[in-house]
């Protein structure tokens, strides 16, 4: 647009100077001259324009030109944190995965665990009871042969050994059944122990 305007001022001059004939009177030719100059002036105040308004539009450009390099800088950054972010949510992820595996893994384990306890403590039991019958039984076994021999005792004629063997004889029936119980109360602590262990 400025160009333009030049163009015309340079036109109009130049239309001025074809009218300036020789012969024509003075006061024509000092007109003229006063146009040509004031076309001029228009002239270098459009070339100033002409020149600040290129600055201005060079100064644009590289406004515009840091604005994009920022705008990349800018994208470039983001595309970096959404590819972190999404590392970082695999990797969460992940480690989610590891701690479910863990967790069950942990809770078969204590289910394991508790199932051998059970296990553990009705053998005990079984033992203890079995141990207690057999004691049972062996106590039977020492009463009745203690009473079969007191039995046969009491055929004998001889005064002398029936006494002193009878004594012998409920001495014995005593003593037996308290050695048992001792013996199957050592075996009971045994066996608690071994459940503690």
């Amino acid at each position: 647009m400025m160009r333009s305007k030049k163009e015309q001022a340079e036109a109009k001059v130049a239309a001025l100077e074809l009218r300036a004939q020789p012969g024509k009177k003075e006061g024509a030719y000092k007109e003229i001259k006063c146009l040509i100059a004031a076309e001029a002036e228009k002239t270098r105040v459009l070339d100033r324009l002409m020149v600040e308004e290129t600055k201005k539009s060079r100064r644009r450009e590289e406004k515009l030109q840091e604005m994009q390099k920022e705008m990349a800088e800018w994208r470039a950054r983001y595309e970096e944190a959404q590819s972190q972010l999404k590392r970082v949510e695999m990797e969460k992820g992940h480690l989610e995965e590891q701690v479910q595996s863990l967790e069950t893994h942990l809770e078969a384990s204590s289910a394991r665990e508790a199932a051998t306890n059970a296990k553990r403590k009705q053998s005990q039991l079984q033992r203890l009871t079995l141990r207690q019958q057999i004691w049972t039984l062996e106590v039977e076994n020492k009463t009745l042969q203690a009473a079969s021999s007191q039995m046969a005792t009491k055929g004998q004629d001889s005064g002398e050994l029936e006494g002193p063997e009878v004594t012998s004889t409920a001495t014995q029936t005593e003593e037996g059944p308290k050695a048992q119980a001792e013996e199957f109360g050592e075996a009971v602590q045994e066996d608690l122990e071994d459940g503690q262990e």
